[in-house]
């Protein structure tokens, strides 16, 4: 938690300095949304700070929309929420497709990716991602990635999803 915290005062320290810096209103949406991760199960309290943080997010890819974290994010948190609170599986799936395209390895995003395409029911496609998922995870060494994308990979085949 206290390494979050020192992220968050160091992204409010360069934004001060330079409040056109997308990194900047990347590292402090990531930083105080990863804290409140942290902090537990989401509440309705962490929800309301969770949309707070949203700005940031909006902010960075107003500077830089081609910022594919960012892009990765906003897909992910469309693809989470509930469609009442805005979540829209058609908006997260081209945003995804975009950070795709901007960082081909980004494993997490090709799982967030697949599992969109599952919701909209096409299978061969989302395969397609987590198969590519799981060998990026094993190029970049990300065993959690990689083992979420063999499960997922192993729902699909076993038709569970």
């Amino acid at each position: 938690m206290a390494n979050y915290r020192l992220a968050e005062e160091l992204a409010e320290q360069v934004l001060e300095d330079n409040p056109q810096s997308a990194e900047a209103n990347f590292m402090l949406f990531a930083a105080r949304g990863r804290r409140l991760m942290a902090q537990g199960a989401p509440s309705i309290t962490n929800f309301w700070r969770f949309s707070d943080l949203n700005k940031y997010l909006t902010r960075t890819l107003e500077l830089d929309p081609n910022h594919a974290n960012a892009l990765a994010a906003k897909g992910g948190l469309l693809l989470d929420l509930p469609r009442f609170l805005g979540g829209s599986t058609t908006q997260a799936r081209a945003l995804l497709e975009r950070a795709v395209e901007l960082n081909p390895t980004g494993v997490a995003t090709r799982v967030a990716l697949a599992k969109a395409l599952l919701r909209q029911g096409e299978r061969e496609p989302a395969r397609q991602q987590l198969r590519l998922a799981a060998h990026y995870a094993c190029v970049v060494r990300r065993r959690t990635e990689l083992l979420e994308a063999e499960r997922l990979l192993t729902d699909l085949e076993q038709g569970r999803l």
